[in-house]
């Protein structure tokens, strides 16, 4: 594997582990999506999360169609997704992200 590989692998065995701990109830099934996705998802936060600039080479509204439409879509999955982890941590999400 490269670096990367191994940076997701562990951060979806991190999100699995926590997810595991705060639902006991779910099917692995559901448990690998979750976990790979609050895990991809961490990653990814932490990347553009260091610096502010990156937004500004991905716009979203002032793109044009359809790739305003998939960006939108994608904002859209991301709040669902941050949505689903703090609701399983037990945290109340936003109305509007």
């Amino acid at each position: 594997m490269n670096p990367a590989e191994d940076l997701l692998d562990a951060a979806v065995d991190r999100a699995r582990a926590t997810v595991t701990e705060k639902a006991h109830d779910l099917d692995a099934e559901e448990l690998n999506r979750i976990a790979e996705q609050a895990g991809i998802g961490a990653v990814k936060y932490a990347d553009l999360s260091t610096s502010r600039t990156k937004d500004e080479a991905c716009p979203v509204l002032s793109a044009t169609e359809p790739v305003r439409a998939n960006r939108v879509a994608l904002c859209q999955l991301a709040a669902r997704t941050l949505r689903q982890g703090l609701n399983l941590l037990g945290i109340a999400a936003p109305e509007r992200m």
